[in-house]
């Protein structure tokens, strides 16, 4: 069973770095010909849209975790009656959330000039803009919901496979459109068509590897147990849905209310930017869930205590390293990219990488949560974290401009999550207090803070007057110097052990 844990983890962890690394560079080309051709409004709008309609995915209700974790049980059982009653609960709701997202969408319409401050040339092709981005996010849901399934399955390879060729077909598509049109209209509408057709052919592909989705021979169905414990979960789960929602995807539109289409822009590359890292990085820990909630199945109170703290120590060392990384170099970065014009001031960058940092290294504990099944235990909680978060960064909005609305992110993230996930489960599954989650967890930050200074210190003294080559060292002093320092504080850790080894299990797979 370990064995195979492992295994599963680390191919899906392989073929997501993969398939990511090949996004990651033709991503930064295409937003590279998008910035050149058609500017910093398009950027911005955008990064608008696709708030508002991260917004309007609330209509999901949290149903996508609660189905994935419902399936574990009769996935390991081999009960595919079950498997395929879940599936078809999970259909019939989202084809109910394609329909009311687009209607919600079309009724919110006649609003959105109201969210962009000042005057800007794409308002006579506003509405169709927005139109195009809400029907590629109202169909998908259509074809989406099986992978769900393949996520449950421990099969996120075959998703970063197939995300993988997608990624290629819209990314070239954007950029042959772009350079022949030199218009926004013709890439939404590729963009519509390519993730429509990505979506349907992952649902096909999900078909293959589960027949009796399409088997008209099994009929599916669920208890009314398992009903119920279903429906108690997308309960709670609603609440963590509009919380992590309303945290994630009200920046850019408070930006664009307070600052202007074109702040957005500016600070959409920086969001890029970070969501690549946290993209490559959530394929390293995502691909763990499965195996997680295998393990906490499984495995002993202690057991499960002592892969917890495995798992914070690694997540404290990539995102750690990846926010030393970033905040020394993303904007000598994106000034030989895009251009000095693009660059927002350092106290801003500043909050940017916190914010990435404190999100990442909460996953140990987020994880535990979702695979232990704890959805109703403070339930009230997110919608509370959702408040303090639009309520700060509204306020702080008018005095500190971006930094004050990413600050009120990161401040409801410590007054609610950073505490109280840890809490619950230490409480429940743990036994045992705080006291140690905190302190390792100071002497984590503390280890980052130190690990950034010296990189900044040292890429100061850099005697270089190309802008290229200054860049070049410093990347080499940031890779080095966290990596050296951490290993030097921490090469005695048992957790760094284990680290060690499970790193090593993933190079020899990577060999063969």
């Amino acid at each position: 069973m370990q064995t195979s844990r492992t295994a599963n983890s680390l191919r899906n962890m392989a073929f997501g770095l993969g398939s990511q690394a090949l996004s990651i560079l033709i991503g930064f080309v295409t937003r590279w010909v998008f910035i050149v051709l058609l500017g910093k409004e398009y950027l911005g709008v955008s990064g608008l849209f696709s708030n508002i309609l991260s917004l309007l995915s609330l209509a999901n209700l949290g149903f996508s975790s609660a189905i994935i974790y419902s399936l574990y049980k009769p996935l390991a059982d081999k009960d595919m009656v079950s498997v395929k009653g879940y599936m078809d609960i999970y259909r019939k709701i989202y084809a109910v959330v394609g329909v009311v997202i687009f209607l919600v969408g079309c009724a919110l319409m006649p609003f959105l000039p109201h969210l962009i401050s000042g005057e800007v040339s794409i308002r006579e092709n506003l509405y169709l803009i927005y139109f195009l981005f809400l029907l590629e996010s109202s169909v998908s849901y259509f074809f989406s919901y099986k992978q769900a399934l393949l996520t449950a399955s421990q099969q996120n390879s075959v998703i970063s496979a197939q995300h993988m060729i997608w990624m290629l077909i819209r990314n070239l598509a954007e950029i042959i459109v772009l350079y022949i049109t030199h218009a926004y209209i013709p890439v939404l509408i590729a963009i519509v068509i390519c993730q429509i057709l990505e979506n349907a052919w992952i649902a096909r592909v999900a078909d293959r590897y589960f027949p009796v989705l399409k088997d008209d021979t099994v009929k599916g169905s669920i208890n009314s147990a398992q009903k119920a414990s279903l429906w108690d979960n997308v309960k709670a789960l609603l609440l963590y849905k509009i919380s992590g929602t309303v945290i994630s995807s009200t920046d850019n539109i408070l930006i664009a209310k307070f600052k202007g289409l074109v702040s957005v822009g500016l600070y959409s590359n920086y969001a890029y930017i970070v969501d690549v890292i946290r993209t490559v990085l959530s394929y390293v820990f995502n691909s763990l869930t499965a195996s997680v909630g295998n393990y906490h199945a499984t495995e002993s109170r202690e057991a499960n205590e002592k892969l917890f703290y495995n798992l914070f120590f690694a997540s404290f060392w990539f995102y750690g390293f990846c926010a030393v990384c970033l905040g020394i170099l993303i904007n000598p970065f994106i000034s030989l990219w895009l251009g000095k014009d693009y660059l927002l001031d350092t106290f801003t960058v500043i909050i940017i990488i916190i914010n990435f940092y404190t999100a990442g290294v909460q996953y140990p504990s987020t994880t535990y949560r979702e695979v232990a099944g704890l959805f109703a235990v403070g339930r009230y909680r997110p919608l509370i974290a959702a408040i303090l978060n639009l309520l700060i960064s509204i306020v702080l909005a008018n005095h500190l401009g971006i930094a004050g609305i990413i600050l009120g992110t990161i401040i409801s993230r410590i007054c609610v999550y950073f505490w109280y996930d840890p809490y619950i489960i230490h409480k429940t599954m743990f036994e045992c207090n705080l006291r140690h989650y905190f302190f390792t967890y100071f002497k984590y930050f503390s280890a980052t803070a130190i690990a950034g200074v010296l990189c900044y210190l040292l890429c100061q003294l850099l005697p270089l007057d190309s802008a290229f080559l200054h860049f070049a060292f410093s990347m080499t002093i940031c890779a080095s110097i966290p990596n050296i320092l951490f290993f030097l504080l921490f090469r005695k850790c048992p957790e760094f052990q284990i680290l060690k080894s499970y790193t090593l299990k993933l190079l020899r797979t990577r060999k063969l």
